[in-house]
């Protein structure tokens, strides 16, 4: 848990699984992803395009589908499957989006941090840095207007695949 410079703290994400109230994301929805410092659009041609340092230290371009649940990615590093990513940034900024004070509710990795556009709503989405883990969230006060659809083939209470 963190304190930005208005003295809020942050607190880990969890994932809303309750439909009552809130709007619901469905997978496959499509979602405009935008830096969460200087909210740049991070779409090009069609994917959410990132900077990334691999576990090993290698540097490229990471990138991912826009929808959501849906984890087809593209990366000019290698990624194994079970490692951390230990950075990913803006391409306009280069400011880093992970945010090593919070951690994945599944396997504990640091997690990063995107601003999200979708069904008339905005919101942070948090997403896990260990590459084949496909969880998620959103902030406390976030939950209160949005629910989250499950990943493809997992739920709350499951392992993390690493």
């Amino acid at each position: 848990m963190s304190t930005d410079e208005r003295g809020a703290r942050d607190e880990a994400p969890r994932v809303s699984r309750e439909g009552v109230g809130h709007r619901f994301l469905p997978t496959g929805t499509f979602l405009h992803i935008y830096c969460p410092h200087c909210q740049a659009d991070l779409l090009e041609e069609r994917r959410v395009h990132l900077f990334i340092v691999s576990a090993r230290g290698l540097e490229g371009v990471l990138r991912l589908s826009p929808r959501f649940n849906v984890f087809d990615k593209e990366s000019t590093v290698d990624l194994e499957p079970g490692t951390e990513i230990r950075d990913l940034r803006c391409p306009r900024c280069d400011t880093s989006i992970v945010h090593r004070d919070l951690e994945c509710e599944w396997c504990q990795a640091p997690i990063a941090r995107v601003h999200v556009s979708a069904v008339r709503l905005e919101f942070d989405l948090y997403l896990c840095t260990r590459v084949g883990c496909h969880w998620h969230g959103v902030s406390e006060e976030d939950r209160q207007r949005v629910s989250l659809d499950e990943p493809p083939g997992r739920s709350d209470a499951a392992p993390p695949d690493a």
